[in-house]
């Protein structure tokens, strides 16, 4: 089978012409397609899964802008998913969070998993619990006509059936980086706020048990993913994943010097799409937002 490494660029009447050149590396193959469909798309779109938010004020302040600017520079309009903040409570009262983040996903092409030592709630249909989580089971009834597969995964948690159908399903499908944090941070973090050991913990040993499972199937395949690590505290795993973001850009953008034509045209796409603004219709269901944001390139 043939594969792909290297891409040749041609400016014209501006768009980009994308020329595929051979390799034979695997996780190559897969970053060029990509690079492909970004050049092309004028976007390149990371999923953010996890079942906690203390992530987000450490990515979005001060790392997002950043990789924003190196994506701008090369006319490429950078969109970060992450549905932890934008399911609505009336999409959640309708079951559709798992069906919206699946979605999301397919539309991206760099898939970021993160995990404490809390797995997340998944469904149990015995004894006292079962009403509590009645949510999750909701929502793979929700989800499940669309997405088939996610039936033999009932009996897990949300975050790990993003974790599946982002990357362990298929990992040529987009680029994947996990990160898992030190244990001794949530244990610390239970110790000195008892009242917030919910985030902290699993509710039942299974949960626990299921997350090893999971943790030990990523670690076993991480040759076909471009990074999984370790960290102690969500600081050190927010300038991971920068880290590894800026590689991810570095490899799927141009890296070889553009022409003054090229050049003046790819800082003209970035400044159109750097200043255009979104009017969605009050009525667009946050699907149809996400797939109108993503499919905009331009005003």
């Amino acid at each position: 089978m043939q594969h792909w490494i290297n891409v040749r660029l041609q400016a014209e009447e501006g768009r980009v012409h994308v020329t595929l050149l051979p390799t034979t590396n695997r996780l190559e193959q897969t970053a060029v397609q990509l690079r492909a469909d970004v050049l092309r798309g004028g976007k390149l779109v990371v999923f953010l899964s996890s079942p906690f938010g203390g992530m987000r004020c450490e990515l979005v302040e001060r790392y997002v802008p950043l990789l924003r600017e190196q994506c701008e520079s090369k006319g490429v309009r950078l969109v970060v998913a992450d549905l932890r903040w934008g399911i609505t409570e009336a999409q959640a009262h309708q079951n559709q969070t798992l069906l919206l983040c699946l979605q999301s996903i397919d539309a991206t092409h760099v898939f970021i998993g993160f995990y404490g030592a809390r797995y997340g709630t998944c469904h149990r249909p015995h004894g006292v619990e079962r009403a509590n989580t009645q949510w999750v089971a909701d929502a793979f009834d929700t989800a499940q006509s669309q997405f088939p597969s996610i039936g033999q995964w009932r009996d897990r948690g949300i975050t790990e059936v993003e974790f599946r159908h982002g990357c362990l399903q298929d990992t040529t499908a987009r680029i994947s980086s996990f990160y898992f944090r030190s244990e001794a941070y949530d244990l610390a973090a239970t110790a000195s706020t008892p009242e917030m050991a919910y985030k902290y913990e699993n509710a039942v040993v299974d949960e626990a048990r299921l997350l090893e499972a999971l943790k030990a199937e990523v670690l076993g395949r991480a040759d076909e993913m471009h990074a999984v690590r370790s960290y102690e505290d969500p600081e050190q795993g927010a300038r991971l994943m920068y880290q590894d973001l800026k590689a991810i850009i570095q490899q799927l953008l141009p890296p070889q010097a553009l022409d003054a034509f090229e050049e003046e045209d790819m800082i003209q796409r970035a400044f159109q799409r750097c200043h255009s603004v979104s009017l969605i219709p009050d009525g667009m269901d946050t699907a149809g937002k996400i797939s109108q944001l993503l499919d905009q390139s331009t005003i």
